[in-house]
């Protein structure tokens, strides 16, 4: 993947991230949750066909970054 295709990508997640915040921000506007419990997951380098099967999961993407050249990819879902 070269380094312009990796900046889409990256560019894309942090603006689906941002538009996810500000709707669950909104969402939750009055509302006090209770405690909730979560498990992560770390991944490098997923295609999109993997990224999707970790969505199908439960996995929810919450933070993308390059570290030495790779993407590193975060998730979280709700502790089961």
């Amino acid at each position: 993947m070269s380094a312009a295709q990796k900046f889409v990508v990256l560019l894309s997640v942090a603006a689906a991230l941002l538009v996810g915040s500000v709707w669950q921000f909104a969402g939750a506007q009055g509302e006090k949750a209770a405690a909730q419990k979560w498990e992560y997951r770390v991944v490098r380098d997923q295609s999109v066909n993997g990224l999707n099967a970790i969505g199908d999961e439960g996995w929810e993407l919450v933070n993308s970054y390059v570290h030495r050249d790779a993407v590193q990819s975060v998730f979280k879902r709700a502790k089961r």
